[in-house]
């Protein structure tokens, strides 16, 4: 298994997030292929992350990742109100 900047975003939004609507709502989350394939694109291009558009519950699970999770500024703060398994590592 890889261990890309991309593969460590992926997976921890299926490990801390919740799907927050439709027939899996409450469950955690299970990226399918293309947006695995897209979180890819933007965290393992060579320069560094680009500015590939992103909307709907992907754009909010990566927000997620930049506030809770592993690329938070100065690592990963604690999310204050969330009970402990919604928290970032």
């Amino acid at each position: 298994m890889s261990n890309t900047r991309g593969d460590r975003a992926a997976n921890w939004i299926e490990k801390f997030c919740i799907t927050p609507s439709g027939p899996d709502k409450e469950q955690w989350v299970r990226l399918s292929t293309a947006q695995r394939e897209t979180i890819r694109r933007i965290y393992d291009a060579p320069n560094g992350p680009h500015g590939e558009p992103v909307t709907g519950v992907l754009g909010a699970f990566l927000a997620l990742l930049h506030v809770c999770g592993p690329e938070a500024p100065g690592g990963s703060p604690p999310c204050i109100g969330l009970p402990a398994p919604f928290r970032g590592p």
